[in-house]
């Protein structure tokens, strides 16, 4: 249970307060792992599926007349039928996902899908090595409107979240109202741009990104003069790795943006109840940066301690699981 903030400095209720943070810090991390394994999940299935694709295109070019050379004949009516089927019912998916937002606004959701669709459609029409690109970019697609609908649903309860615990540990000082709990202030700050671009636009231009780098490993492959085995084996191999590696860019977004946005309620929370001053709590294992911040006395209102419009927001760092608090300093005007 969360204790009550009292209006004093007192040792007893700082050094629990500080074990009860480090406490949600560590089920924090918990949950982004748990997250993590969600996306791997995705990103295995998206493997699975562009490595079976590989093996029967390879297979096909095995067995007929030229080998190799195939690689750039047209595609039949059949294997086009095929493909349209599946990405007009990922075209379907994407508007149904948009279509169920209640919480979280994807303004360009259903868009981003059909643009990178429109390609894909038109390219995979010109031979079978392009027919192959264009599945992949299809499994890939599934993959990151999966990972884009979790990940705003991420994001969107870990607000609501920590405003409740922010309640709890602010008592009757938090004033609800309508500019921190409603649908309109929720969706402004989950999909605030950073940068530049919001989380969403990020994952579809990893999406690019890992979509290029495949491309390159299915064409580079087929030059290097290989048997249709070997350039399979080693094309799936490459699939896993490239596939991994951009996995792990997509994992480093949903934790940072999920510190964002908790951060944002905690202000928020801490503003709304009028609290004057705010402690930094670093994560465990922080950087020296953070933990700089933690040590931090320039105020010379105690260690890690700011007023709150001068405490460093969070994330300080890609990664960065730090939070901050309300806090009391005596023989000061907190509120």
């Amino acid at each position: 249970m969360v204790m009550m903030m009292p209006i004093t400095t007192n040792s007893a209720y700082w050094k629990k307060r500080e074990k009860e943070e480090r406490k949600w810090q560590e089920k924090n991390i918990a949950a982004d792992a748990a997250f993590n394994r969600l996306i791997e999940r995705y990103y295995n299935i998206a493997i699975a599926q562009i490595n079976k694709d590989i093996d029967h295109q390879y297979q096909s070019l095995a067995k007929s007349v030229g080998g190799l050379q195939n690689a750039y004949s047209a595609v039949d009516a059949m294997d086009i039928a095929d493909y349209e089927a599946e990405a007009q019912k990922l075209v379907m998916q994407a508007a149904q996902m948009r279509a169920e937002g209640k919480r979280v606004t994807y303004a360009d959701f259903s868009a981003d899908v059909n643009r990178r669709m429109k390609i894909y459609n038109a390219t995979m029409r010109i031979n079978r090595l392009e027919y192959l690109k264009s599945q992949v970019g299809l499994h890939l697609t599934e993959a990151n409107m999966n990972i884009n609908k979790d990940l705003g649903v991420k994001l969107n309860d870990s607000y609501i979240k920590e405003v409740k615990r922010q309640a709890g540990i602010l008592g009757s000082n938090l004033k609800f109202n309508n500019a921190i709990i409603n649908d309109d202030n929720i969706a402004k700050i989950v999909m605030k741009q950073v940068g530049g671009a919001n989380w969403s636009q990020r994952l579809w231009l990893n999406q690019d990104a890992l979509k290029a780098a495949l491309d390159s490993a299915l064409t580079t492959g087929l030059i290097a003069g290989q048997s249709n085995q070997a350039i399979a084996r080693n094309l799936r191999d490459q699939v896993r790795t490239t596939i991994k590696n951009h996995a792990y860019v997509t994992e480093r977004l949903a934790r940072t943006e999920t510190a964002r946005v908790q951060y944002q309620a905690q202000i928020d929370s801490i503003k709304t109840a009028d609290y004057k001053y705010v402690k930094w709590y670093a994560e465990p294992g922080a950087c020296r940066v953070c933990q700089e911040i933690n040590d931090n006395d320039e105020y010379d209102l105690g260690y890690g301690v700011f007023p709150v419009d001068e405490v460093p927001t969070v994330p300080v760092h890609p990664n960065c699981k730090c939070s901050i608090s309300a806090y009391w300093v005596d023989k000061k005007s907190n509120t």
